[in-house]
């Protein structure tokens, strides 16, 4: 089993999208980035270059991770929330819809 990319996915470069993982549609993947086994990024969700998604995250729809951000296993971030390039969110954190970490 790979991983489940959406219609209208945008994968800029190379990068590591784990087993199982899905992709939701019109998402944006930035170069170099890695998806872990699991994680689910939502529609339109946007993932910024060199982030790290961990296992098991959840990106909710249109929410945006910048830069070098880095989601820790089991994370979840809400619909529309904004995690700022750099950031580091722990493991099993929660970001609620439309907020700013």
């Amino acid at each position: 089993m790979g991983a489940n990319i959406s219609e209208g996915v945008v994968i800029e470069s190379a990068m590591e999208i784990g087993v199982g993982a899905f992709i939701g549609e019109g998402a944006h993947l930035s170069q170099n980035c890695k998806i872990g086994k699991g994680a689910n990024i939502g529609e339109g969700a946007k993932i910024g270059a060199d982030a790290e998604i961990h296992m098991g995250a959840f990106i909710g729809e249109r929410a945006k991770i910048g830069a070098g951000a880095t989601i820790g296993k089991g994370a979840n971030i809400g619909e529309g929330a904004e995690v700022s390039p750099g950031s580091r969110v722990p493991k099993g954190g929660v970001i609620s819809a439309n907020t700013i970490w």
